[in-house]
C-alpha cells in the first residue's frame, strides 16, 4: 500500500492562505462593555415601543445589530 505524498508547505502558500481569510475588525472595547452597550440600547428600544407591545428578545437582537454597526464603522 503506497502512502500519499504530502507537498511541502511553502512560505508563500501560508501567506496566501492568511490573506484569503476575511479580516475581522478589532474592537478596542471589552466584551463586558459591549454587553452593557447592548443592554442600554435594548432598554431604549423597549422604551420606544412601550405603548405598542412587543418582545424584549427582539429589542435585544435589534440592539446587537445597532451596536455592531456602530462599532464596525
Amino acid at each position: 500500500m503506497a502512502k500519499a505524498s504530502k507537498k511541502p508547505v511553502t512560505a508563500s502558500a501560508v501567506k496566501a492562505k492568511k490573506q484569503a481569510r476575511p479580516r475581522k475588525k478589532q474592537n478596542s472595547i471589552s466584551d463586558d462593555v459591549k454587553r452593557q452597550m447592548i443592554a442600554e440600547a435594548a432598554f431604549y428600544n423597549s422604551q420606544k415601543r412601550a405603548q405598542l407591545g412587543g418582545d424584549p428578545v427582539q429589542d435585544w437582537l435589534l440592539a446587537e445589530k445597532q451596536i455592531e454597526q456602530t462599532l464596525n464603522h
